[in-house]
């Protein structure tokens, strides 16, 4: 069996550590990179989807919500124990008795460990808020989207300091990289989007846009106004295009965008985990 080398604590290893470092980051990568953000994303724009359709007394976006927030749960911890079986069981990051300047691999395992600390906190807190009617519950929605956006940040930064650094667990390290600014990038959008989209869907924003640009017009069906010019009409039916469009039917169309993108960059980027053989180099 080849053998190569380590530059940490842990001395040599081997080809069988490396396939576990490497499942280890495709775990960790796809829970923080694609199941969280759908699973955050689905609050913002399923919330109002299907409202009738409510099985076991639960709307269906807070099925997905919770089943992929389990799911990345489960990733997570097979994850970390995948690296702390590699490591045998020893802390890499930052201690009190070292002596060493922080390194790429302290910052990733700090700030790793951090993140799936807050997330597994998650569904705890969740088993413990009160009930929707409670006057404390909008103090746990706060509590509990406020360690998920800090839950989620902790972990982009994690990913990409380990694919910016870790060049020998990459076939393609830069592109690996720019994928996982791409993932957050994208990611930022959404949340930012779905931010918007949530606090103003029933604001009256809209309502006073939809006066304001079609009062002068009076737009109706009645056999007057359809002889009105072109120009009017076209004007008309373009704001209220874009008044549907950010109105909440149309809301899982960007749900379904976003998890598309996530997807395909996501089945590119696991193509990319993988050191060569031939690449006697350092890792985590």
């Amino acid at each position: 069996m080849n053998e190569w080398n380590k530059t940490n604590e842990c001395g040599s290893g081997t080809w069988n550590d490396m396939y576990l470092i490497k499942y280890h980051g495709i775990f960790q990568y796809t829970a923080f990179f694609l199941l969280v953000p759908l699973a955050i994303a689905s609050a913002h724009y399923l919330r109002d989807f299907a409202p009738s359709l409510t099985p076991w007394g639960l709307r269906m976006w807070f099925h997905l919500h919770r089943t992929l927030n389990i799911l990345a749960v489960i990733l997570t911890i097979v994850g970390i124990i995948l690296t702390f079986v590699v490591h045998k069981w020893r802390w890499i990051g930052p201690a009190e008795n070292c002596k060493e300047k922080p390194t790429a691999s302290m910052c990733h395992a700090l700030f790793g460990i951090v993140a799936v600390s807050l997330l597994w906190l998650q569904p705890i807190g969740a088993v413990f808020r009160c009930a929707p009617s409670h006057y404390a519950r909008k103090w746990f929605y706060y509590a509990h989207k406020t360690m998920g956006i800090m839950t989620w940040i902790l972990s982009a930064v994690t990913i990409l300091i380990a694919t910016a650094k870790f060049k020998s667990f990459f076939s393609n390290q830069p592109t690996a990289f720019i994928l996982s600014i791409l993932a957050a990038l994208l990611c930022i959008i959404f949340f930012l989007i779905g931010e918007f989209f949530h606090y103003n869907s029933n604001a009256s924003l809209w309502n006073n846009m939809s006066t304001s640009k079609t009062q002068s017009v009076k737009y109706s069906h009645s056999l007057t106004h359809r002889q009105s010019s072109k120009r009017e009409d076209s004007e008309v039916k373009k704001q209220r295009f874009l008044l549907e469009f950010f109105r909440t039917r149309y809301h899982p169309f960007f749900f379904i965008a976003f998890a598309i993108a996530l997807f395909v960059i996501w089945v590119v980027f696991i193509t990319m985990v993988g050191a060569d053989k031939d690449d006697n180099s350092s890792y985590i």
